[in-house]
């Protein structure tokens, strides 16, 4: 999900977003932000990948004269309204991911995660001089990044047997 450029205020100004307008669920339409209702045009439920997914089509009756329409409308014609497609799967599990993510076991694993990955990357480059894979192919690239999250993996075990810190995994301390 895009959880983090949700919540900035350049995401939250751009007025054409679906995410930003509101969502009258009695009418089963969207409001933007000069107050017209963007209602349901057509349902359609095909196949893609094996999996059932159906896209509504929702669209403004009349953006003449709107003051927005040049932020919010990508049509070109000046006559056309605002339309926007939306595919109820992907919203569905975006919901669940952001429940997942605002959860406090979720916002300390984002925490954790944040940091072990960005110190992961960051040792491979720094301690261990890898700028670039020396190998072509997906399976010899594929291979050698096999051999550096050994390495990598190796390396962070010798240091916690070191430390006698061994039965650790993630850290309680860190809170958001």
């Amino acid at each position: 999900t895009n959880y983090e450029q949700r919540r900035s205020k350049k995401f939250k100004k751009q007025v054409g977003r679906v995410e930003n307008m509101e969502y009258d669920q009695e009418e089963d339409c969207f409001i933007c932000a000069q107050g017209r209702r963007l209602f349901l045009r057509r349902e359609c439920t095909e196949v893609q990948d094996g999996q059932l997914v159906s896209t509504a089509w929702y669209c403004c009756e009349n953006c003449d004269g709107c003051p927005c329409r040049s932020q919010c409308c990508r049509a070109k014609d000046p006559t056309k309204p605002k339309e926007i497609a939306l595919k109820k799967t992907f919203w569905e599990k975006r919901a669940t991911a952001t429940e997942n993510i605002t959860t406090p076991r979720g916002i300390h694993l984002r925490l954790c995660r944040s940091i072990q990955a960005e110190g992961a990357f960051a040792l491979l480059k720094n301690d261990f001089g890898f700028r670039r894979f020396l190998t072509t192919g997906k399976a010899n690239v594929r291979t050698e990044m096999f051999f550096l999250a050994l390495a990598f993996n190796l390396k962070k075990l010798w240091m916690k047997r070191e430390h006698g810190r061994l039965q650790t995994r993630v850290s309680e301390k860190m809170t958001a």
